[in-house]
């Protein structure tokens, strides 16, 4: 069937949706949702379906809070992660799709987070390494009553083989000048510079002249290193692409590509 969807934002206003007669659902940014949240309760909707998923992770996010004021019974999340290293995360996903299957967030954590924990220790006992055993058993028993996974051996024969391509680019001059003044400078003031930043930060720095020198100058908390940096920057109207190997790189793969398309 040739489906029609009613994306809202810019010109396309939600108050126009319930003028559409063959247009059966909204789309809309969590972002959009948020500054019309009104908006969206004066409409009744049968279902609800949040990709990018990761976003309701935290159920105290406003996000999450404006989705529970639609008053919508189905849901449906689409994510990629929907466990990492958080179970409270899972939970939180859990629980707003289908509320109570876990009981309270205390119940849950009990009864199933602090054994799967526990039992992570190199130090615990078979006792405890079975009760996470039968935990983790009765946790997948539940989720599997609602939870479809789709793992990459069941995607993977109905998606296009995928090449993946390493492609090694020399850095512009510009890139190895200021490489070569951060690593000097470091070395000539490594104590004052480590008040500042951590060599973790220090690290991404190095990473935003990598990816392009002008990343240098968008620093939020200015510090001895991104300042000195900043100053042997050319005026923004004479920066470009070329500065940026990897970003000039790609330039003309896009204008290749465009010649090859007509």
């Amino acid at each position: 069937e040739r489906m029609y969807a009613y994306v809202v934002g810019g010109k396309q206003k939600l108050c126009s949706y319930s003028k559409q007669q063959h247009v059966p659902f909204v789309i809309a940014s969590y972002e959009f949702l948020l500054a019309n949240v009104a908006e969206f309760q004066s409409l009744k909707f049968d279902m609800l379906v949040c990709d990018e998923g990761h976003r309701l992770k935290n159920e105290s996010t406003k996000v999450v809070a404006a989705l529970r004021e639609l008053n919508i019974p189905r849901r449906v999340i689409i994510t990629g992660t929907p466990v990492q290293n958080d179970l409270r995360e899972f939970y939180s996903l859990v629980e707003f799709v289908n509320p109570g299957i876990f009981g309270n967030y205390e119940e849950f954590h009990l009864h199933f987070e602090i054994p799967l924990q526990q039992s992570q220790s190199p130090e615990a006992s078979t006792d405890v390494r079975n009760l996470a055993a039968e935990r983790t058993r009765e946790l997948l028993q539940i989720s599997e009553t609602f939870m479809l996974r789709r793992l990459q051996n069941v995607n993977g024969q109905y998606l296009p083989r995928k090449y993946e391509y390493i492609c090694f680019v020399q850095p512009s001059e510009l890139q190895q000048f200021l490489l070569q003044k951060a690593l000097h400078l470091y070395t000539q003031r490594k104590e004052t510079i480590l008040k500042d930043l951590t060599p973790l930060q220090i690290i991404t720095v190095l990473k935003k002249i990598c990816n392009h020198p002008s990343l240098v100058a968008r620093t939020k908390t200015p510090n001895l290193l991104t300042r000195t940096l900043e100053r042997c920057l050319p005026d923004c109207t004479e920066m470009g692409p070329f500065d940026s190997s990897k970003l000039d790189l790609m330039h003309h793969f896009l204008i290749a590509s465009a010649i090859q398309n007509g």
